[in-house]
């Protein structure tokens, strides 16, 4: 059969204009869209969906490293990049620290990893310089590496690790760089802070892990739990602080203890009060309170201490990318510091603030929703306060939680004699106790606490 050359036209006019379907025929099938490993696992526990992994944020630092004074009296900016053009980083005539090459990965067995940012990584300059860091560009889901050299600062980087919580087979993360390297456990990361020195020189390499939560607004944010006490604080057996041989008025004069939590990145919330008395005078060491907040980045109270001590545990939320940059103050009247939020991760520290022994603790441990913190679960706490208005310290406030919620209707036993039920607050008061020790406890269910104070003449 012939076909004429009109009709060869006709049937590719139909062709190229779309007709008889030829568009559905001729369209380039839609691309899926790729979704990292890392983010899919994270909106899945931020959605509320099958939650089946652990995310952890790894910042790691080689080479000669500020000390944490020098980086908290610094310039709180890190840049991600430092653009050195073509001049070398370092004098080839200078007789000064020798080039140090930091190539290297992070690795997990399991899950994945992924690049957040890079820090003071050199764009321009010479690799025997300490210039020319490069972040590689990833070819799968479970490694990151880099080309890091320095001569007289530091490099980093700062990732995104996602890992199976089941630890059958426990999941594996390799560090590794030229000069060190180590295969750590996952859950050994999360709260870890260590500065490993690498060589004779004084070459360090500093690695900080702490668990991440997405949040509903697809925010990446570390959360670093803070608990701080002040004044007379339980003692360890064997341990105590020096205190001077003064009358008992004096050593149990009112010592004020107002002050603020504050961040630099973020923001702070109260997780809960410890022993504040709501009632009495301050001069007395009562009438504490956390006032209303006006704005997210800091938590201010007033607290006074005599025979006792109170405190507060707030969670500090910094966004991961400024973990690098963020700073926590922490002031009171009798103290206070300035920390890198990333130097509170694993910090447990006890300060004595003045001659009579009074203390300030500070215990940095992080929140997360697959490992609870070690002060959660049933607990039963006692504070010596001077409820009458006779301004006898005979009367105690005992109050029971359980994972920090106050806990109503708890059967409380001084000395093994029933005292009575804690409120709705979880509080129950016992007034005009004679001078001795008591030992408080309490059971919840299978759960069983206790405590010990003293009331003195």
């Amino acid at each position: 059969m012939l076909v004429s050359g009109k009709a060869i036209a006709l049937v590719v006019s139909l062709v190229l204009s779309g007709g008889y379907g030829a568009s559905v025929l001729m369209a380039d099938a839609p691309e899926p869209q790729y979704v990292d490993p890392v983010d899919e696992a994270l909106d899945a526990c931020a959605d509320g969906r099958a939650c089946d992994h652990v995310a952890i944020g790894l910042m790691v630092r080689w080479g000669f490293l500020p000390s944490p004074e020098e980086e908290v009296d610094g310039d709180a900016r890190v840049p991600d990049e430092v653009d050195v053009g073509e001049e070398p980083v370092q004098d080839p005539s200078h007789d000064g620290p020798p080039m140090i090459p930091w190539d290297g990965f992070v690795e997990v067995t399991r899950g994945g990893v992924k690049a957040v940012r890079t820090l003071l990584f050199e764009t321009g300059g010479e690799y025997r310089w300490g210039g020319d860091d490069t972040l590689y560009p990833r070819n799968n889901r479970l490694t990151v590496e880099w080309r890091s050299s320095t001569t007289v600062h530091w490099d980093g980087v700062l990732l995104l690790l996602v890992v199976p919580k089941m630890d059958d087979p426990m999941p594996h993360v390799t560090l590794h760089t030229e000069p060190w390297s180590h295969v750590f456990e996952a859950a050994q990361l999360l709260g870890l802070h260590v500065r490993i020195p690498v060589t004779p020189l004084g070459h360090e390499i500093e690695i900080n892990g702490f668990p991440v939560e997405r949040d509903g607004d697809r925010n990446d944010v570390a959360v670093i739990r803070m608990m701080v006490r002040w004044g007379y604080l339980p003692q360890p057996e064997g341990a105590a602080p020096e205190a001077a041989d003064v009358p008992e008025e004096e050593k149990y004069a009112m010592v004020p203890w107002d002050g603020f939590l504050q961040t630099t990145k973020g923001g702070i919330k109260l997780l809960e009060t410890l022993l504040f008395e709501t009632g009495g005078a301050y001069e007395n060491g009562g009438d504490d309170f956390v006032y209303p907040r006006n704005n997210r980045l800091t938590l201010e109270w007033r607290s006074s201490t005599t025979t006792h001590w109170d405190g507060i545990v707030a969670a500090i939320v910094v966004p991961v990318h400024a973990v690098p940059e963020a700073h926590v103050t922490l002031h009171t009247e009798q103290w206070s510091h300035v920390f890198m939020a990333r130097h509170l991760v694993g910090l447990h520290a006890r300060i004595q603030t003045d001659d009579l022994g009074h203390e300030i603790e500070i215990n940095g441990k992080l929140v997360t929703r697959d490992r609870p913190g070690e002060d959660d679960g049933f607990r039963l706490m006692a504070k010596v306060i001077a409820a009458d208005e006779d301004g006898a310290f005979n009367d105690v406030v005992l109050r029971a939680t359980l994972d920090r919620e106050p806990l109503a209707g708890v059967a409380v036993y001084l000395n093994e004699a029933l005292a009575g039920e804690t409120n709705d607050d979880g509080v129950l008061l016992v007034k005009d106790l004679t001078p001795g020790e008591y030992a408080a406890a309490a059971t919840h269910g299978d759960q069983s606490a206790a405590t010990t104070f003293e009331v003195g003449e």
